[in-house]
């Protein structure tokens, strides 16, 4: 996969989208290439593909696992279902107040408390050996998606990082990833989404108020600090009930590319706004440290190019029609 651009043509779900909403993306695009004009170092690794940080360099940046047979992410072919299986997932009962939203020079992140003061979230995964209950640690956003479906690439991929907590310590993998594809496709906005969005929009315009040049994001400001928003249990899930998977043996999609994972992409794509998205890609590629840029962003894109399968098995689970046909992989 070349280096993602915002010229790929998405797959935009019904309704049709109308004129209005054309416009809107047409704008978006002009925030994006505004923003992508100038990126600074400083993850460690880039996302320029000519830089000596860049992806195809990651390998060469340490001691790490950026050149193994089992990286991620992957350019998936859709098919007919592999196997019926049920994903469960319990959204827990940590609300906004209770996590921790970061902005980092490569993405945005919300971490979830490890000190007992709620349930966090947790999904069961099927399958022998590999399946069983999966907490979450933390999830993050990569503008333009990692994983490609049919070489069609998505507006943004959202990556909820679990472990096993009761995972043997012979097993390779005691992680697993659910994946949601992102596009600005909704006429109207996502409010899962927009739960997320206001925890990083307070931090990025705490951050520009510091600066001469500061732009401030005027996304539903208003709701920002209220007890309404304050208390919302902050569900990951929302996008994944009764969804098809696929799943496959991969690893972290950035240095150090630890061979760790169990991963499960929703095979749907989850509709956010334009203006969701116009906000979450400004937060992103304008990320400054000390009112300076640091963003490692590429042409916009926050996402490694797909890496090869080497005959990895990528399955396609779908839930169960009937009792009878659930099977475990």
């Amino acid at each position: 996969l070349a280096p993602f651009s915002f010229q790929v043509s998405y797959s935009f779900p019904e309704p049709t989208v109308n004129l209005a909403t054309m416009f809107y993306h047409a704008g978006v695009l002009a925030v994006i290439l505004a923003l992508s004009t100038s990126r600074a170092y400083g993850a460690g690794f880039s996302y320029d593909p000519s830089a000596p940080d860049g992806p195809g360099n990651w390998e060469k940046l340490g001691d790490n696992d950026c050149g193994g047979s089992e990286n991620s992410p992957l350019a998936i072919e859709d098919r007919d279902c592999d196997e019926y299986a049920a994903y469960t997932f319990n959204a827990g009962t940590c609300t906004v107040k209770d996590a921790t939203f970061t902005i980092n020079n490569h993405g945005v992140k919300v971490d979830y408390p490890d000190d007992g003061s709620c349930e966090r979230p947790t999904f069961e995964m099927p399958g022998k050996g590999r399946g069983g209950i999966y907490t979450a640690l933390q999830f993050h956003i990569h503008t333009g998606s990692e994983h490609t479906i049919d070489r069609v690439t998505f507006g943004a991929e959202m990556h909820i990082v679990h472990q096993k907590l009761d995972c043997d310590e012979d097993q390779q993998r005691c992680y697993a990833v659910v994946g949601t594809k992102l596009n600005p496709a909704s006429l109207s906005d996502s409010k899962p989404f927009q739960d997320f969005l206001l925890g990083w929009v307070e931090i990025h315009n705490d951050q520009e108020a510091g600066c001469d040049d500061g732009t401030p994001i005027d996304y539903r400001a208003s709701r920002i600090g209220t007890s309404e928003h304050e208390n919302t249990v902050l569900n990951p899930y929302a996008f994944n009930e009764k969804s098809q998977f696929f799943h496959y043996a991969g690893g972290l999609t950035t240095p150090p590319c630890s061979e760790i994972v169990w991963w499960n992409l929703d095979v749907k794509t989850a509709a956010i706004s334009p203006e969701q998205y116009t906000a979450l890609v400004r937060i992103i590629l304008g990320y400054r440290e000390n009112c300076e840029k640091k963003t490692v962003a590429y042409n916009g894109s926050s996402s490694r190019p797909t890496q090869p399968q080497f005959g990895r098995t990528v399955w396609k689970i779908c839930p169960p029609l009937t009792e009878t046909d659930a099977t475990k992989l």
